[in-house]
């Protein structure tokens, strides 16, 4: 049980990657001062968006 749920977490690990990069420049380059949860929410919000073919 545990190889497959590390699969899945290798398996989703580059997406997650991307988000944490793409969004931290976001943060450091915001002037609305908004948290970093905030945009990675937004990421990842907008990544199942992608994924979910919408």
């Amino acid at each position: 049980m545990h190889r497959r749920a590390g699969r899945r977490l290798l398996q989703r690990q580059p997406a997650g990657i991307a988000v944490f990069r793409v969004e931290f420049d976001r943060w450091i380059a915001d002037t609305d001062e908004r948290g970093m949860s905030e945009h990675v929410q937004e990421a990842l919000a907008e990544l199942r968006r992608v994924t979910a073919g919408e």
